[in-house]
């Protein structure tokens, strides 16, 4: 019936069901009905992200947090798309990707990936300063214990290049990863009340 917010559900549905392609058309119809809310530009950002069009997904995080300042799902596409630019084209990581993460992180202090994403994004802000690999390699802790497997962490090469000897990044690689549930994918804005 042309509802902008059956729309918005639909989208949502479809990206937890691994549909990024459908989940963006929901989104673009939700749109085109007018239900123009932080949620459906959320979602579609990271639809954008799962196809790699990164600037699509910029530009829709920047519209979500404009309408929803503290929504932490745009937040943390926004820093995952800057880690991205970095990965693709060395763009440089803007402090804002920083004050993302620390959002996102505070919002959701159990998201595994949100504390890998923060260890990475503090690194490659500062990557010679103490206190930055200190900060990282507390974020390595927290997201081992939040469930991250420690052999993901040993594979990524910015972490262990950067952190391979510091004390608390050793240690946290010995830890077991604490939860068994899958969290929430914090990419993700469930609209549906």
């Amino acid at each position: 019936d042309n509802d902008g917010k059956a729309y918005s559900y639909a989208a949502y549905c479809r990206l937890v069901g691994g549909d990024g392609g459908g989940a963006r058309a929901a989104a673009d119809e939700a749109i085109r009905l007018g239900h123009c809310t932080a949620a459906v530009y959320a979602n579609r950002a990271y639809s954008h992200l799962l196809s790699g069009d990164l600037e699509d997904a910029r530009r829709d995080c920047d519209t979500a947090i404009g309408l929803d300042p503290d929504l932490p799902a745009p937040r943390f596409t926004r820093a995952t798309v800057h880690l991205q630019l970095h990965r693709r084209k060395k763009a440089p990581i803007p402090l804002d990707a920083l004050a993302d993460i620390a959002r996102v992180t505070a919002a959701a202090p159990d998201s595994p990936d949100a504390w890998y994403t923060a260890a990475q994004l503090r690194l490659l802000v500062a990557p010679n300063d103490p206190a930055a690999r200190d900060d990282a390699a507390g974020a390595v802790r927290r997201a081992v214990l939040s469930g991250k497997p420690p052999d993901m962490i040993r594979r990524n090469a910015v972490l262990r290049n950067a952190l391979g000897t510091h004390a608390v990044f050793k240690d946290a690689l010995a830890l077991q990863p604490c939860r068994t549930v899958s969290p929430t994918n914090p990419h993700l804005v469930n609209p549906i009340p």
